[in-house]
């Protein structure tokens, strides 16, 4: 999908600014693990002094539980699905080093940033448990191709999962957002 090159075909000329285009926290940039490309895609679509604006995941807790799930025998055999989508800046556990990770990623794709922080993600926040464990079944990538009596346990690992990442002993600081204002030159 984030092929070098492949974006052309999408739109007519080159905007000055993008503001909506892969913006949101679930959008195709945080779900991919060549970033780099995606954000060279990206920007393509600008004009030299062109401005986008990006709110990317660094690390986020579907990552931990994905990666997690993967670890277990028992989903073993879908550990290449699990961690397909789970880019390179969230296995780092220092900002530094994610920080470090982005602007060699936004050097190569001809960005500037003037605004680059990574605060942390506070998706869901908020929300009762059964909400969150809702929303990880909704997304965890072998849903849909486990067999129907594997759904019951993946159910059950998805919830122990979710109480561990979210729960009061967890370091919620680990889950960070890359929150980018750059510019093409």
């Amino acid at each position: 999908m984030a092929k070098e090159g492949k974006v052309g075909h999408l739109v007519k000329g080159i905007a000055e600014d993008v503001y909506q285009y892969l913006i949101a926290k679930d959008s195709l940039v945080s779900w991919l693990k060549d970033q780099s490309t995606a954000l060279k895609n990206i920007a393509s679509l600008l004009s030299p002094g062109g401005q986008c604006l990006l709110v990317i995941p660094a690390s986020q807790q579907p990552a931990a539980v994905w990666n997690r799930l993967a670890q277990m025998d028992r989903w073993k055999k879908y550990s290449e699905i699990l961690t397909k989508h789970v880019s390179k800046s969230h296995t780092m556990k220092s900002k530094k080093e994610q920080l470090a990770y982005m602007s060699a990623m936004l050097r190569e794709a001809h960005l500037s940033p003037s605004i680059f922080v990574l605060p942390r993600l506070v998706t869901f926040e908020g929300w009762s448990e059964e909400d969150v464990i809702a929303a990880h079944m909704g997304i965890v990538p072998i849903n849909l191709l486990v067999a129907e009596e594997e759904k019951n346990q993946l159910l059950e690992d998805v919830t122990t999962l979710v109480k561990e990442i979210h729960g009061p002993g967890s370091d919620q600081s680990l889950f960070r957002n890359y929150v980018i204002m750059a510019t093409k030159y």
